[in-house]
């Protein structure tokens, strides 16, 4: 009976506690305007609400979407590794992130799980898209196996397996639609 009536307690200190908090600081009197010297800074005008109904977009050209897509492709095709693998563990646009060895490969794996996918679904025929596609499965066939945490607290190998179960599914029925 003791222990709940203290569990009640701490509750209510608790919420109590939260509630002091949460309040937003008292503001302190305005200066006049004749109390305020001509070079302090004056408040910042407030800003406009964003605009939650945006126009419709203009519609993309057919001809232009298709070019950028084979642009993309080409793209993917001349940045794939040696291994068959896409992307690298370098450090690119100066934000660091929290992560071990392990992540670092988990996000190369799911980077070719996602452009093996990408080439499937828009590469086309062509040998060389095929042959990257070949080169991008058979790097996701070694790499997937092997991804683990490096810690508990660290989840990002998560990606590279739900992006490298898509790309296997993608893998199979493209695979079954050739044949």
């Amino acid at each position: 009976m003791i222990q709940r009536h203290i569990l009640s307690l701490l509750v209510v200190v608790s919420l109590v506690t939260g509630l002091a908090l949460a309040q937003p600081p008292k503001e302190s009197p305005k200066e006049s305007p004749k109390d305020t010297p001509k070079d302090s800074p004056k408040e910042p005008a407030e800003k406009p609400a964003p605009n939650l109904k945006p126009k419709a977009p203009i519609p993309v050209p057919p001809e232009k979407l298709e070019s950028a897509i084979r642009r993309g492709v080409e793209f993917l095709i001349q940045t794939q590794n040696k291994d068959g693998s896409w992307g690298s563990p370098s450090l690119k646009g100066g934000v660091e992130i929290y992560a071990g060895i392990g992540t670092l490969k988990s996000y190369g794996t799911a980077s070719t799980a996602l452009v093996v996918s990408a080439l499937i679904e828009t590469g086309g025929d062509a040998p060389v898209v095929i042959k990257a596609i070949e080169r991008g499965e058979q790097s996701l066939f070694e790499t997937l196996p092997q991804e683990k945490r490096d810690d508990p607290t660290l989840l990002n190998n998560i990606w590279a397996h739900a992006y490298g179960i898509q790309a296997l599914v993608r893998m199979h029925v493209g695979r079954r639609s050739r044949n």
